[in-house]
């Protein structure tokens, strides 16, 4: 039977510098969308801090649910509001579909202000489209507010 040994090389650093090693920023960082050739950043940018965050909720948005095969529940059913006439039910019924996917989904942004109107464009179907606005606040940010308005064609 042989013999299996290991030999050692260095010195083994304290523990004090391991753990500064391993504590890193915790910041998030993200791709910036749309991909592709960006100013500077290569193929997939990355964003940070309110722009990441007003990116990906305007994604979370503008996704039907359904939409991602591997990721069916995430997103917001709401095309089927822009042909209804725009009244406080159905102001209502949209709010919980926003308020709801926003608390699933991006649980560190709380919703200050939502805003509902109808686009002054029409799509190609000849639906008048809704104008959603919306102003939140993150929790990692110090809870700074920001603005995301994004409209559903």
């Amino acid at each position: 039977m042989a013999e299996i040994s290991t030999t050692l090389y260095g010195v083994k650093p304290p523990k004090q510098i391991t753990l500064d090693l391993t504590s890193r920023s915790k910041k998030k960082y993200g791709f910036a969308f749309p991909t592709g050739k960006g100013k500077g950043g290569g193929d997939y940018p990355k964003q940070t801090g309110i722009t990441l965050l007003k990116n990906n909720l305007e994604q979370l948005i503008l996704t039907e649910k359904g939409e991602r095969v591997m990721f069916p529940q995430f997103g917001m059913s709401l095309r089927k509001f822009v042909f209804e006439q725009l009244t406080e039910e159905l102001f209502i019924e949209i709010q919980q579909e926003v308020t709801n996917a926003i608390a699933s989904f991006m649980p560190n942004l709380t919703v200050i202000k939502l805003s509902i109107t109808e686009a002054n464009t029409v799509n190609v179907e000849g639906g008048r489209g809704l104008d959603i606005l919306l102003v939140v606040s993150a929790e990692e940010l110090n809870n700074t507010p920001f603005n995301v308005g994004v409209t559903v064609t």
